[in-house]
């Protein structure tokens, strides 16, 4: 129903533009925001199948670090410039204009792509990645506030679930063509294959968004007007509670699908390609089995008992494998994964958004935070997952999952805890 509508939007918007019409804005944010957003994220996500492969072909010592430490560096640093960036873009969005944001970010991913493409060298490749993350902080922010800056109510829905669909079909469809390229071609060249397609997102934009006024208005809900200062919010028992004992757990296991399965795989002589379509699967369950799930586990149980239910079954993906290392076991771990993040996201989402504290500071400002933190966890689950598997795998995956566990074990004595006070 999403795709025919974004569809149905996409051509009406282009007949008028035929037709010199002149749109509205929430008419602009409803047709362009999926198919440009959707090209822009491919291009990003072709290289998630590969990547930690790629680098350990060219990986040189630094700094003596071991090599599974070593290797981590540049999939963090991607992430790391892409948390500071996009902390930045928000300051810059007002001054720049979202149009200058967001094409400004593209073509400085575009650039990142290129260096990844041209020079093998490990630490010049970390720098490529590096940029890569300062223009997708850019681009991310530039379509996020694209689409909260529309008017009306539906248009406003509509723009955000057309861009999360757009996500999520880009880390399917992005991994799957990046990983079949990979093995025709061979990985260097899918970053430049990256590049042209964002060489084509930007063209398809300048087109698209063609004399249309993307200007940041200055209103402020009075939802944002803070009440609490930022320490008050951050040492907040429950905030404390949902970031360090249940949000980044999650969120370190789900590294086990982008850092651990391409090397283990890889490691069992298997194609990029098929990496590419346990991608896929995994994404298969997100994608269609969320829509039918969340909404009857919402029904079922309250939103702290999915979310439990959710870390629960990523600790059981892993143990799994922990206990018997094979790609069988991979595999399933990889269905459980994608079964959990089929609803979690959002039971984790309704939950942060209705605590009273998030509401007294701000919503916007609290979900800034909240990016904030989750991207301090994908820089900290590369190394994490290496240092584990200094230990051996079995033993590592092992302790990531117990940790994950007991973390989430005080998460629950900790809410019963706040219920009694």
């Amino acid at each position: 129903m999403i795709q025919d509508n974004a569809l149905l939007y996409l051509t009406e918007y282009l007949k008028q533009r035929f037709n010199n019409v002149v749109l509205n804005y929430d008419e602009t944010v409803i047709a362009v925001i999926r198919p440009l957003s959707f090209i822009l994220l491919v291009a990003d996500f072709m290289q998630n199948s590969f990547t930690p492969i790629h680098v350990t072909k060219i990986y040189e010592p630094i700094f003596n670090l071991p090599a599974e430490i070593g290797i981590a560096i540049p999939l963090s640093a991607e992430v790391c410039t892409t948390a500071i960036f996009a902390w930045l873009g928000g300051s810059l969005k007002t001054k720049l204009g979202l149009k200058k944001l967001l094409f400004s970010g593209a073509t400085i991913s575009l650039l990142g792509f290129l260096i990844c493409g041209i020079l093998p060298n490990v630490i010049v490749f970390t720098i490529g990645k590096a940029v890569i993350g300062i223009g997708m902080g850019f681009v991310h922010v530039a379509l996020l506030t694209f689409i909260s800056e529309a008017d009306n109510e539906k248009i406003l829905s509509d723009g955000y679930a057309y861009y999360f669909a757009s996500y999520f079909a880009a880390i399917n469809i992005g991994c799957v063509i990046g990983g079949s390229l990979a093995n025709f071609i061979g990985q260097r060249q899918v970053y430049f294959v990256a590049a042209a397609t964002i060489l084509g997102g930007i063209a398809l934009g300048l087109y698209l968004l063609k004399n249309v006024a993307l200007n940041i208005s200055p209103k402020v809900s009075k939802t944002e007007q803070s009440k609490i200062s930022i320490g008050k919010f951050l040492i907040n028992p429950k905030i404390i509670s949902f970031f360090f004992f249940i949000f980044i757990p999650y969120l370190v296991m789900s590294y086990f699908l982008y850092y651990f399965f391409p090397l283990f795989a890889d490691q069992n002589n298997i194609t990029t390609t098929r990496i590419a379509q346990a991608f896929l699967l995994n994404g298969i369950f997100v994608v269609y089995l969320g829509p039918l799930l969340a909404p009857k586990l919402e029904k079922l149980f309250s939103k702290k008992i999915n979310m439990i239910i959710g870390s629960l079954l990523s600790v059981v993906a892993l143990g799994l494998f922990a206990l018997k290392p094979s790609l069988t076991t991979a595999v399933i771990a990889l269905i459980i994964l994608g079964v959990a993040d089929s609803f979690t996201f959002t039971a984790q989402n309704i939950y942060y958004n209705t605590l009273e504290i998030v509401n007294k500071f701000g919503i916007s400002k609290a979900n800034g935070i909240k990016n904030t933190f989750e991207n301090i966890a994908y820089v900290m689950a590369p190394a994490i997952f290496g240092i584990a598997m200094l230990s051996g795998i079995s033993y590592g995956i092992l302790l990531i999952a117990l940790t994950s566990l007991v973390l989430l074990g005080l998460f629950f004595i900790n809410l019963e805890n706040l219920k009694k006070g």
